[in-house]
C-alpha cells in the first residue's frame, strides 16, 4: 500500500494505491503570498512589508467506483470538511509537507456520473486548504516568519517535536509524525474530530473528537481496582480474624462442656414432679 496525500482534519480524506482501491489525486497547487503595503519616498512608490504570508494548498480527487472507492462517502466527507471548518496537517507520502495546520475553506464536487440505480460512479473533488497556525513556531506580522524553511524534503516540525510516532487508523495507512506524546502524535496525524479506536506505535488507544479517553478510564480504573484491592485485603484479614475468634470460643466451650460431663459422669436422671401413680 502506497500512501499519495492524506490531510489528517478528518479521517477518511487521503488518497492512495492498495490492492482492492486506489483514490487519484491530481492538480495539487501549493502557493504562497506575502502582505505587502503601499508606500512612497521621495517621489517614488514601492511595497513594503506589512505581515508575512500564509500558504495554501489546492488538489483534486478523483474517485471512480469501479476502482474500489466508495465515491459517495469520500466526496461528501470532504464537503462536509469544508463546511465545517476541519484543520489538520498535510502530508506528502509519510512526511508532514508543513509544521502548520491547514483549514478545509472549499470543496466543489463536480464531474458526477450516476449508474442507471442512481449510485455514484465517478466525480473529482477540487478541495481548498488554506494555513490557519504559525508556520514553525515564527510570529506573523514581524517580517521575520518562520525559522523553518520549506524545501523539496518537507520541513521539520518545531524543536519540541522530539520523538517519532506511527499513528494508524485500523484499514488506513500509517502515518509518522514527531511529537512530544501520543496525544500531540494523534492530533498532528488525525485532527481534532476522529472518534474511534487508533493505533500509536502499534498499541491501541480510544480516542473522542480527537482527545483520549482510555488514559482517563484507565486512571480511574487502576484506582477503582486499588481501592477494591484494599478492600478485599481488610475484608480477608477481618474475615480471618473472626474465624480465628469463633475457633478460640470454640475450644474453650469445648473445653468447659467436657469438664462438667467428666464431673457428673453419667447423664441427669429423669425427675417426675408428680410420680404417687408409681407406687402401686
Amino acid at each position: 500500500m502506497e500512501t499519495l496525500v492524506n490531510w489528517s482534519g478528518r479521517p477518511g480524506i487521503a488518497f492512495y494505491l492498495r490492492s482492492n482501491e486506489i483514490r487519484g489525486v491530481k492538480d495539487i497547487t501549493i502557493s504562497a503570498a506575502v502582505e505587502a503595503e503601499d508606500t512612497t519616498a521621495d517621489g517614488e512608490k514601492f511595497q513594503k512589508l506589512k505581515n508575512t504570508g500564509s500558504y495554501q494548498i489546492s488538489l483534486t480527487a478523483v474517485l471512480h467506483g469501479q476502482l474500489g472507492v466508495d465515491v459517495k462517502t469520500v466526496a461528501i466527507d470532504m464537503t462536509e470538511a469544508a463546511r465545517c471548518g476541519d484543520s489538520g496537517y498535510f502530508y506528502i507520502g509519510s512526511e508532514k509537507l508543513f509544521p502548520s495546520a491547514f483549514m478545509a475553506v472549499d470543496a466543489k464536487i463536480q464531474n458526477l456520473k450516476l449508474t442507471s440505480k442512481g449510485e455514484w460512479l465517478y466525480c473529482e473533488v477540487a478541495l481548498t486548504l488554506k494555513q490557519c497556525s504559525k508556520y514553525g513556531g515564527g510570529s506573523a506580522g514581524t517580517g521575520k516568519g518562520g525559522s523553518a524553511s520549506g524545501g523539496a524534503g518537507g520541513t521539520k516540525a518545531p524543536e519540541t517535536e522530539s520523538k517519532e510516532y506511527t499513528v494508524q487508523i485500523p484499514g488506513m495507512a500509517e502515518i509518522k509524525v514527531k511529537a512530544t506524546g501520543v496525544q500531540d502524535a494523534i492530533t498532528q496525524a488525525c485532527g481534532k474530530n476522529w472518534t474511534g479506536t487508533i493505533l500509536v506505535n502499534g498499541i491501541e488507544y480510544t480516542v473522542n473528537k480527537g482527545v483520549l479517553t482510555n488514559v482517563i478510564q484507565g486512571a480511574l480504573s487502576d484506582a477503582a481496582n486499588a481501592t477494591w484491592s484494599w478492600f478485599e485485603n481488610v475484608g480477608e484479614s477481618m474475615s480471618a480474624a473472626r474465624k480465628q475468634s469463633q475457633k478460640v470460643d470454640t475450644d474453650a466451650n469445648t473445653k468447659k462442656t467436657g469438664t462438667n460431663n467428666t464431673t457428673s459422669g453419667k447423664k441427669p436422671a429423669l425427675k417426675l414432679k408428680n410420680a404417687n401413680y408409681l407406687k402401686d
